[in-house]
């Protein structure tokens, strides 16, 4: 892979690991905001609001992580062989060129698959006879008394444990979120953001903001 093409791969890893960096500091923010009662919150936010909130954050955090074990450990079974070879041969030339280990993994596979394939999970999960999933989102939020285990749904986040199941298959994002930040910094690639208008005559101007990646960062850049 040149130098150019590589780029672009290091660039939309760095994206990722950023996506799911800001994802990962609002579900901390939630569940510090729960702790305190309503009339004490910014912006006194009330739990319904603040429920949707870590559901989307949970959503973008495994959406972005499953990207980024896409491009450095493809599944390319469903791929013809020249386009799986392409994959395999791309993952494993920026496993090697990051210096991560094979053996790294920033999100279990099985999650994975629950994530990306979820129809055909749901079909599988409910033609092996297990019971349907009336509850689309369980959050487990700290001070619940311990005793106490709700049946997981079909996306459940245990805000005690910093535990996520989807369909049954469970992560730590916790861990996970240190992966990434150490990915992250064995990335060291810079990126450039943008921002400038197109105006035409009697028309409103439209404004354009475009990230880049640009290169490596400068030795002493942090």
């Amino acid at each position: 892979m040149d130098y150019a093409k590589e780029i672009v791969f290091l660039g939309e890893l760095h994206d990722q690991c950023l996506a799911a960096d800001r994802a990962f500091t609002r579900i901390k923010w939630a569940i510090q905001l729960h702790a305190k009662p309503q009339s004490e919150r910014q912006r006194q936010l009330a739990d319904p609001q603040l429920d949707a909130f870590v559901h989307d954050a949970v959503c973008t955090f495994l959406d972005a992580c499953a990207i980024v074990s896409k491009l450095l450990k493809p599944a390319p079974a469903r791929r013809d062989p020249d386009r799986a070879a392409r994959a395999e041969a791309r993952g494993a030339e920026l496993l090697r060129n990051i210096g991560v280990s094979e053996d790294a993994e920033f999100m279990p596979r099985d999650v994975r698959d629950a994530v990306e394939h979820i129809d055909e999970r749901l079909d599988e999960w409910m033609a092996s006879g297990n019971r349907p999933f009336p509850e689309t989102w369980v959050i487990i939020w700290p001070g619940e008394p311990g005793s106490w285990e709700p049946v997981d749904g079909l996306r459940t986040f245990d805000a005690r444990s910093m535990e996520v199941s989807v369909l049954g298959s469970r992560c730590n994002i916790e861990g996970m979120h240190e992966g990434l930040v150490r990915l992250d910094q064995r990335l060291n690639v810079s990126t450039s953001d943008l921002s400038f208008s197109v105006t035409e005559p009697g028309k409103p101007p439209n404004s354009i903001s475009i990230r880049m990646a640009t290169g490596r960062k400068p030795p002493n850049e942090g």
